[in-house]
């Protein structure tokens, strides 16, 4: 496996958290009380937003999206023309590959995820993803956890593509 798709399906590596909170303002309008849930975390935020990777060669297309809920779950999945492969990273539950992700951090604009791949090398990574342009596009960054040498750097755009990995 090619380190870029290798990189790739690690990027669903972008959004993770065991306890997630949210924010709600509890407002009266015209003598009714409505209940607004404003997100608190990026997996909140962009939960099932599927993201493009912009620089996908014309044979192959990847993709990334974010599962919120009590684990994060992040699916990345590569299209081509006559299949998808899936590839399943849950927060804190090692996969048939033993491959593990934690969440270093979860907030608004930012996720950052560390992946534990004793199968890769380098064997523990850390990925960033950003989110710009009022949410339209994200930059996701690799980087070696324990050198902390830049591995990889992606630009993503949102895709109204539906996760066939669901």
């Amino acid at each position: 496996m090619s380190f870029r798709v290798f990189t790739s399906l690690y990027m669903g590596l972008f959004f993770v958290s065991a306890s997630l909170s949210s924010c709600s303002d509890d407002s009266t309008v015209s003598g009714t009380q409505t209940n607004v849930t404003i997100p608190a975390t990026f997996t909140e935020r962009y939960d099932g937003v599927v993201w493009l990777d912009e620089d996908s060669p014309q044979d192959v297309l990847y993709y990334i999206s974010i599962q919120d809920g009590p684990k994060i779950k992040i699916i990345n999945w590569d299209a081509f023309e006559d299949r998808n492969e899936c590839y399943e990273l849950i927060e804190g539950v090692r996969n048939s590959y033993g491959d593990k992700l934690t969440v270093i951090e979860n907030n608004l604009d930012n996720l950052i995820i560390e992946v534990e791949a004793p199968s890769s090398q380098p064997s523990r990574f850390t990925i960033t993803l950003t989110v710009t342009n009022n949410g339209n596009n994200g930059i996701l960054k690799s980087r070696d956890s324990e050198t902390g040498e830049e591995l990889f750097t992606g630009n993503f755009v949102r895709s109204s593509t539906k996760n066939p990995c669901l």
